[in-house]
């Protein structure tokens, strides 16, 4: 029986061997997932699917190419009969509604599309590296994506749909993916194209999607809160008009203005400290007005930056606003 308050901490069993071979779920084309559901491994897949929650009559969905078949899927008392086993030998992929409940806690979905015709060569790779250094340092496992990541979401506090952009070191932003939230559903592990990346814990656990925004903005990845034209134009079409989402608890404004600009500041270095959080530096400094503040620092991404900013310099910086924090982005002057 899964206890599901805990899956943000379950790992990996299954009853027939201890390391399910993930490599053969790459499917590149229908064929290969029909070859592989005749077999004995689809079982464990199942088994799988099952205790991470979403074979559940009010989560699965049925859906081909990505778009929901039945009518009314979006409804709050929506259930599918048959269960992902059925679905899947059927259209080789089901959907897994977002904004849903498992057990006491929301199930949603980061989804990050990498490969997008206006992120260009370059930058899609050191995405990549960013994405999966966040997720192998917070122990989450993720699905590798024909475009990208999707990382399964336990929060304790449900979101709105959200867009998520990549902010790069010139402040140009780009679309880089979003929260897929109330009413929207994503394709759930074991469908086709899918691949599962075991990295420990099934679900990243948070309290809220504030919480997600001060770890993400630390990569350079600022959640904002309403949907972009973009992502809602390429969307699949659902049934009947969209609800609007109640009792969802929003960021203040104030936040929701600041979060992710980029500003100047004239800064004189007072001290550094190491905080309890890995490669994390606490830089304090007097502003121009001359009141005493500070910074974090990610010392692994710039390992040479804290030999610039010594104690009793005067730097001219780059800083960047998340919900809670300030980041350091880079040195201007020296």
């Amino acid at each position: 029986m899964t206890i599901f308050h805990d899956l943000g901490n379950h790992q990996p069993y299954f009853n027939s061997q201890k390391n399910f071979p993930w490599d053969k779920l790459d499917f590149s084309s229908r064929t290969d997932a029909r070859v592989f559901y005749n077999n004995s491994l689809y079982k464990e897949l199942f088994f799988f699917i099952e205790r991470l929650g979403l074979d559940r009559k009010h989560i699965r969905i049925a859906s081909s190419k990505k778009i929901p078949i039945e009518k009314g899927w979006t409804q709050e008392g929506y259930g599918e009969e048959r269960n992902v086993e059925q679905l899947i030998k059927e259209y080789q992929e089901y959907g897994a509604r977002t904004g849903t409940k498992i057990g006491n806690l929301f199930f949603e979905v980061l989804d990050i599309d990498i490969d997008r015709d206006h992120v260009p060569f370059s930058l899609r790779g050191r995405w990549r590296v960013n994405f999966e250094l966040l997720m192998k340092r917070n122990k989450v496992s993720y699905i590798r994506t024909a475009r990208g990541y999707q990382v399964y979401l336990l929060l304790e506090e449900l979101s709105p749909n959200s867009t998520i952009y990549h902010t790069d070191k010139f402040g140009k932003k780009r679309i880089a993916g979003s929260i897929l939230a109330k009413g929207r559903q994503a394709q759930g592990v074991g469908s086709q194209f899918k691949k599962w990346v075991d990295n420990g814990k099934w679900f990243w656990h948070l309290k809220n999607r504030g919480k997600l925004a001060e770890i993400l903005v630390q990569y350079f990845f600022v959640i904002e809160n309403k949907e972009s034209s973009e992502l809602k134009a390429t969307r699949p079409v659902k049934d009947g008009k969209r609800k609007e989402e109640a009792k969802v608890k929003e960021f203040p404004k104030t936040n929701l203005l600041l979060l992710g600009k980029k500003y100047n500041i004239q800064a004189r270095i007072l001290s550094k400290q190491k905080t309890c959080l890995a490669d994390i530096w606490k830089v304090f400094y007097l502003d121009q007005q001359k009141q005493k503040r500070y910074f974090l620092v990610n010392d692994y991404q710039k390992p040479n930056v804290l030999g610039d900013l010594e104690v009793g310099t005067e730097r001219s910086l780059l800083l960047v606003q998340g919900s809670k924090h300030v980041f350091f982005a880079r040195i201007l002057t020296i």
